[in-house]
């Protein structure tokens, strides 16, 4: 995942978590009798929490494989090297016999 669409990922998660929270405020206060409205917007905005959430632990969990791919690729490149080094070795043993 490339960090910028993450980060557009979460402030879009956060405006429309806001968003909904205000519009929700909003109507309790101006159409306290439209109950039908509120509960399914505070389902939705449930939802998106839920959402969010999960969106986190991704990140999260996204974060911890990068540092372990990271981890290994410099192993991989560390054993290439070695392996290059042993190459010579052995060709200057087999060309001194």
């Amino acid at each position: 995942m490339k960090q910028i669409a993450i980060i557009e990922a979460s402030i879009t998660f956060e405006s429309l978590t806001q968003s909904l929270k205000i519009s929700i405020d909003d109507i309790k206060k101006k159409n306290a009798h439209r109950t039908d409205l509120i509960e399914s917007m505070q389902k939705h905005f449930d939802f998106l929490q839920d959402a969010r959430t999960t969106f986190n632990i991704l990140v999260d969990e996204n974060k911890q494989y990068q540092t372990l791919l990271f981890a290994e690729h410099k192993k991989v490149m560390e054993l290439t090297r070695e392996v290059e080094q042993l190459k010579k070795i052995n060709e200057n043993l087999t060309n001194g016999i």
